[in-house]
């Protein structure tokens, strides 16, 4: 009974740590010449734990010190090879998804909310992200309106985009800097202050389907 009961103790322990220390997470990430390239830190408890992941490898450390190591791109290419021999291959077929122009038009009509939502958690995960380069779909129409969706991006509190657009050429060149520190708890509160709101409930719906009214 002690024990079981100790066990619980520590098991409740350990959630309230997980819920009142910060996460906090930094990247840095680019696309030259097609090539993408990259490194990752997510840490725990201000580096009690943490996550490095460059080059396609990770590392778990504890206290700093390195306990073990990942190959990610063994795991991803077995995983793919896994994949391929599961089903045979077919040929791609373009189709276009029903409804989609109704869903444009439902998320056009709900831009505002989900702005607003975009923003609140932003401000939640204490969001810091830097990007700057060129973009490019090869159709002046999908430019522009990538374009349009970035600035609305750069918009948000923590955000800075300066994106320049090639209007003729399919292109992607890019720096970004990324970083977050999240509470959480705080976290947690934000979500349900959102999802509280029947305005921000009919965006969510009409932006990725239906959800609890």
């Amino acid at each position: 009974m002690w024990i079981v009961l100790a066990l619980l103790c520590a098991f409740l322990g350990l959630v309230l740590l997980v819920v009142l220390l910060p996460f906090r997470a930094r990247a840095t990430g680019s696309v030259h010449d097609g090539a993408p390239a990259g490194e990752a830190r997510v840490d725990w408890a201000l580096g009690l734990l943490s996550v490095d992941v460059a080059a396609r490898r990770a590392a778990l450390r504890v206290a700093a010190i390195p306990v073990a190591r990942f190959d990610l791109a063994t795991v991803r290419e077995r995983k793919k090879e896994e994949r391929r021999r599961a089903r045979p291959r077919e040929p791609r077929r373009e189709k276009r998804k029903p409804g989609t122009p109704a869903r444009a038009r439902a998320v056009l009509a709900e831009r505002e909310a989900l702005r607003g939502i975009a923003a609140r958690l932003a401000r939640a995960l204490h969001l810091r992200v830097r990007a700057r380069g060129t973009v490019g779909t090869g159709d002046p129409a999908d430019t522009a309106a990538l374009i349009a969706l970035a600035a609305a991006l750069g918009a948000l509190p923590g955000v800075e985009l300066a994106l320049g657009a090639d209007w003729m050429e399919e292109a992607l060149e890019l720096d970004v800097e990324l970083a977050a520190r999240i509470w959480i708890a705080e976290l947690l509160v934000v979500a349900a202050a959102v999802l509280l709101a029947r305005r921000n409930r009919r965006a969510l719906r009409a932006a990725f389907g239906r959800l609890p009214t």
